[in-house]
């Protein structure tokens, strides 16, 4: 069952940073708003997802600390970033946009 575990860990590894290059690609050949924020929803993904891999479980080291808080910090983003990037294709309603704003 480790192993499996192990395993998907580093599917899910490949697959957010691919996704995330994809994005980069896509962004530089057709520079618009939507693919400006999905770039920047999965580059951020696959970013925190990166650090939190090569960072060790434990270690008393002040910058693995640092690492380990802007790995929380990028993670806290993806949510906002998610809402940015669909309403550059929907624009919502402004109760919904304040809400969203607010709980941001």
């Amino acid at each position: 069952m480790r192993e499996l575990q192990e395993f998907l860990q580093e599917v899910q590894l490949v697959i957010f940073v691919a996704v995330g290059l994809i994005a980069f690609i896509q962004w530089r050949r057709r520079p618009d708003t939507p693919s400006a924020w999905v770039t920047a929803t999965f580059g951020t993904l696959a970013l925190a997802v990166l650090i939190g891999r090569f960072l060790p479980e434990r270690s008393e080291s002040v910058w693995v600390e640092i690492l380990r808080r802007i790995d929380v910090a990028l993670i806290v983003q993806f949510p906002l970033l998610l809402y940015r990037f669909l309403t550059s294709l929907i624009r919502p309603v402004r109760w919904i946009r304040i809400t969203g704003h607010a709980l941001t």
